[in-house]
């Protein structure tokens, strides 16, 4: 007859002493000056620029996509098979393999002219999209506005290349993007001045070309 083996795990009957614990332990706990645990203690990597960008697009990128009307998101979860997610797509394809994505896109928004970039600007906020600020632990502090995280995530949406979507982000579509993204008809105010259909620039930060 086999006797059963009984097993019982080590425990703790006091407080650990410092200088016993082997140096894994040691560095994973606080100790109080008297030689006791005071805390667990976790230890993170530190938060670098490149971490810190990262954690700010996907903040920039998260409450566009959560605009999206649900004609559309249907449309996506056809377009993205399982078991991927198509808000997890679109920020892939929004950042990209080492954020070389989110710099040619950031490029593109760049050479846009002022007038061009105001009608982004316009739409992002008319249709409620802000913008996002952070800073890493260099106290260096990172921003995208609203009007760059709206052109960024519509180009991300670009890439995935759904059948009646509008011609790539540009200096002349955003309003179309704005209307296929969030069903908004982008409407401008009426004591605006125009020059046929497009809204004259009175800076950047108001209105368009």
């Amino acid at each position: 007859m086999i006797e059963p083996l009984y097993h019982t795990m080590p425990k703790l009957i006091g407080p650990p002493s410092r200088e016993d614990l082997p140096p894994i332990l040691k560095a994973a706990l606080n100790f109080t000056s008297d030689g006791r645990v005071r805390r667990e203690r976790h230890v993170l990597p530190n938060l670098t620029p490149g971490v810190a960008l990262s954690r700010l697009y996907v903040k920039a990128i998260d409450p566009v996509t959560g605009k999206i009307r649900p004609e559309l998101r249907a449309q996506l979860l056809a377009a993205v098979p399982a078991p991927s997610n198509w808000a997890a797509r679109i920020t892939a394809l929004t950042v990209g393999h080492s954020r070389a994505h989110w710099a040619a896109d950031e490029a593109a928004y760049n050479a846009l002219t002022s007038a061009q970039r105001a009608d982004w600007i316009y739409a992002a906020g008319y249709t409620g999209i802000e913008e996002v600020w952070l800073r890493d632990t260099h106290h260096t502090t990172h921003r995208v506005s609203a009007g760059r995280a709206f052109f960024h995530v519509a180009t991300g949406i670009y890439r995935i290349g759904l059948l009646d979507q509008p011609g790539q982000p540009a200096a002349s579509n955003a309003n179309a993007w704005a209307q296929f993204m969030f069903a908004e008809e982008i409407v401008y105010p009426t004591d605006a001045l125009t020059l046929g259909t497009n809204v004259i620039s009175l800076g950047e930060e108001i209105l368009t070309q």
